[in-house]
């Protein structure tokens, strides 16, 4: 199965969170991001905006088919493109990784 490798730029101080909490779960970065992007994905919640970093460092995400669908989805509704969809998944993970409000749901329920 082909899968979707998404580029996205994240401050350098995010770049060491992730870095330690990939460490603390045994992944390398990319697997663990693509771990909590998925997560993120069947999660609903408020996504808050915040800005990409223009001059940030790049990390990868590689994402099966139905979860890349439902980047695109997001993208079209919010009107960027997918490494910014991504980002703003992850950003605001690290500022609020397990919000109250949130519920699991379904891909299939989109």
């Amino acid at each position: 199965m082909k899968k979707h490798d998404i580029k996205f730029a994240v401050t350098i101080d995010d770049k060491r969170k992730l870095m330690l909490m990939a460490y603390d779960a045994n992944l390398s970065l990319t697997q663990f991001c693509s771990k909590l992007v998925r997560e993120e994905l069947v999660r609903y919640r408020m996504y808050s905006k915040i800005a990409y970093p223009t001059n940030g460092v790049l990390i990868h995400v590689k994402l099966e088919d139905d979860y890349f669908k439902m980047v695109q989805t997001l993208a079209v509704q919010w009107l960027l493109p997918y490494r910014q969809v991504v980002h703003r998944l992850v950003a605001n993970y690290l500022k609020e990784p397990n919000p109250i409000d949130a519920m699991v749901i379904s891909y299939t329920d989109l």
